[in-house]
Parts: C-alpha cells; structure tokens; sequence
C-alpha cells in the first residue's frame, strides 16, 4: 500500500524515524534486532527530512559516508 498524492507517508513506512536519527537496537523496537556488536546509523535528506538510507555496521567501524548530497 502506498500513499495517495497529498497524504502524508508516514504511516506507510516500516519504520517511523524522524530525521537525523542515531539508531541503535533500543530505538528500533521489538520489529528489529541488531546484534549488540552492530550498529545502524539513519540517513535523511537535510531538505525534506525523508530517510534515505539505513547503514549497518560494526559498531567499531567508522559511518561509511558513501552518499554526498550536492548542495547542503
């Protein structure tokens, strides 16, 4: 199911998360489990605040950083 023009998104995403969001195990809910050596980091567009991507990672790695967006 996906939105009609003029109605709001939200409701239709998996998961709700506001942007510039830190992710971890605990913000995720019972929906999703990261092991504990893992980490998910939130990317939102800057603009608009819609989320762009979610990075999983080792939580020892540095954030990947392999999407720039022109502009901001």
């Amino acid at each position: 199911m996906t939105p009609r023009i003029g109605e709001r998104f939200e409701q239709y995403l998996a998961l709700d998360l506001p942007a510039h969001t830190e992710l971890s195990a605990e913000k995720l809910g019972p929906k999703v489990r990261l092991h504990a050596d893992l980490r998910a980091d939130g990317y939102a567009c800057p603009g608009c605040g819609a989320l762009l991507a979610v990075e999983i990672r080792a939580a020892a790695d540095a954030p990947l950083r392999d999407l720039e967006l022109a502009g901001f």
